[in-house]
């Protein structure tokens, strides 16, 4: 247990120094080659736009336009909708 304090920062340098020497759980350079796979979080439905979805790339690159096809699902049956990704945006 590391003692901190929100309000006088007492502890927070090395709490950090604990959090930093711990080992990574995820290699993330090697899901740069793999297929593109988005994990969505929320969904909205933008009028005159269409469904917008939120969410985080958890391997891959994406390409936008009207030529990238891309999967949505599994949808409940196990199937996945092809679609077109207009545009991406990064927050």
């Amino acid at each position: 247990m590391i003692e901190t304090s929100c309000v006088t920062g007492d502890g927070i340098d090395l709490l950090q120094k604990m959090l930093f020497t711990l080992p990574k759980r995820r290699r993330h350079e090697n899901k740069v080659n793999r297929k593109f796979e988005f994990l969505v979080e929320d969904i909205f439905n933008v009028p005159g736009v269409g469904s917008v979805v939120s969410g985080f790339v958890n391997a891959g690159e994406l390409s936008v336009g009207p030529n990238c096809q891309v999967f949505v699902g599994p949808t409940d049956n196990g199937s996945f909708i092809k679609t077109v990704a207009k545009s991406a945006h990064i927050a």
